[in-house]
């Protein structure tokens, strides 16, 4: 049966936890949670209390995770967000995004779900290799019921021919959905860039749930900064999407889903 994988290290359980009970229900998945030493019974009440087995490992959790991580009956994985100064953002992070094929979402420490997750933003740019790499992950929650909004922010040089009026713009929203979600019952909105800003007020007005960001095994240093703002600047669960690395004809454009309009 598909399952989530809740991967405790030295950030609150609490969050973790109530995080992958509400994507597990939302999904028609099972918990399965694994805490690394040291073991706190705070981890283990809270497991408890929401009826989630809890594995005490005797080691540093990463290694289950990644143990876990070619079972084809993983949706996700779900860890505790905590930005430091000197890394982006909890112990298992780095470790886990270059190597695992389903998504991880973060959960900040002091910010659980209030409700059971419905509504996920997901920032995209104009080139199909993009949107081809994020449509098995949308089609899975649009299939779960969740209400995915795209988000397509554009810069001076990529701004679309759409100013003559509303009704342009909608059009050409309509053929952007078209062309890279079709039979996708996804909602698309544009903002003007900076990335990071339109991205954050839509995840505000919209009342995002979770927003996605895109995880290459060769992201830039763009990519991170842009990353960590996202990290700093929401108290929303934030799902890594794992993305093929580039090849050498798409570094330009394979990387504008994190840099457009930045």
């Amino acid at each position: 049966m598909t399952h989530v994988l809740a991967a405790l290290d030295d950030t609150s359980a609490a969050p973790v936890l109530e995080t992958a009970a509400y994507i597990a229900q939302s999904l028609g998945a099972v918990v399965r949670a694994v805490q690394g030493e040291p073991w706190s019974d705070e981890a283990q009440e809270q497991a408890a209390a929401l009826g989630i087995p809890l594995e005490l490992l005797a080691g540093p959790a990463q290694s289950a995770v990644l143990d876990a991580a070619d079972d084809p009956d993983l949706a996700l994985i779900v860890v505790g967000l905590r930005i430091t100064a000197d890394q982006i953002p909890g112990k298992l992070v780095h470790a886990l995004a270059d190597q695992l094929r389903v998504p991880l979402v973060l959960v900040p420490e002091h910010a659980p779900l209030r409700r059971p997750p419905g509504r996920i933003l997901f920032p995209v740019d104009g080139t199909l290799r993009v949107s081809a790499a994020a449509r098995p992950v949308i089609a899975t929650y649009v299939a779960a019921g969740f209400q995915v909004q795209a988000l397509h922010v554009y810069g001076p040089a990529t701004v679309p021919q759409f100013h003559d009026g509303p009704e342009d713009e909608q059009v050409w929203r309509d053929e952007f959905v078209a062309e890279h979600f079709a039979e996708l019952d996804v909602m698309l909105s544009t903002r003007p860039g900076p990335l990071v800003p339109a991205l954050l007020e839509m995840a505000e007005m919209q009342e995002a749930d979770i927003i996605a960001l895109p995880a290459r095994p060769d992201t830039s240093e763009s990519e991170t900064s842009i990353l960590r703002q996202v990290l700093e600047g929401t108290n929303r669960p934030i799902a890594l999407v794992p993305l093929p690395a580039r090849s050498h004809d798409s570094q330009t454009t394979g990387s504008a889903w994190l840099s457009a309009g930045r």
